[in-house]
């Protein structure tokens, strides 16, 4: 559970800052519950070497615990559909994980594909070799396409920093990624 929520806090960072502001603003976090809590989780298995035991493993655990969803790599998107047939968990894949450098075509087609088998929601690594030159209209397009791709079935989309590498850039670098998340989506 701790390796769980290291990595659910570090990928979600940035997303939470952006887009569940409002939603905490909502909640009074000094009574939140624990149900509350894991209805805002996404349980996540990315593994590469995950197997259909791992991911029926995640599933059932999103079951039990009430989490938003379940987040795993696109060719398990059919197992985990499987396994949470008649649940509200949702499904979400990634796109562009985990360094964000595909082209933005590839991104598309690999989102398109996800929606296909069953995913409900992406998370999209953006492009942060493009981010670190500062060549926004590459980032900003690379976004916008997927993004319209996912708005065109009514998905939610997000942004993940799956490595951390943001970070490392220091902050005017985390606010140029903030900028960009807000303008576009």
């Amino acid at each position: 559970i701790k390796r769980f929520m290291a990595f659910f806090i570090r990928i979600h960072k940035i997303y939470k800052e952006v887009m569940l502001e409002r939603y905490v603003k909502k909640m009074n976090i000094e009574k939140i519950t624990t149900k509350e809590l894991a209805s805002v989780i996404d349980h996540t298995f990315l593994k590469p070497l995950a197997t259909s035991e791992d991911i029926k493993q995640l599933c059932d655990e999103a079951k039990t615990y009430g989490f938003y969803s379940v987040c795993v790599n696109p060719y398990n998107i059919n197992y985990a559909d499987n396994f949470l047939f008649g649940s509200d968990v949702k499904i979400c894949s990634v796109v562009g994980f985990p360094l964000g450098a595909n082209t933005t075509d590839t991104k598309v087609q690999e989102a398109a594909n996800s929606i296909m088998r069953g995913a409900e929601e992406i998370d999209m690594v953006m492009n942060i070799g493009a981010l670190k030159e500062k060549r926004y209209d590459l980032v900003e397009e690379d976004i916008k396409r997927v993004v319209k791709m996912a708005k065109s079935t009514n998905l939610n989309l997000r942004m993940l920093d799956a490595k951390g590498v943001l970070e490392d850039f220091g902050s005017a670098k985390m606010d140029d990624y903030k900028t960009v998340v807000k303008v576009i989506i």
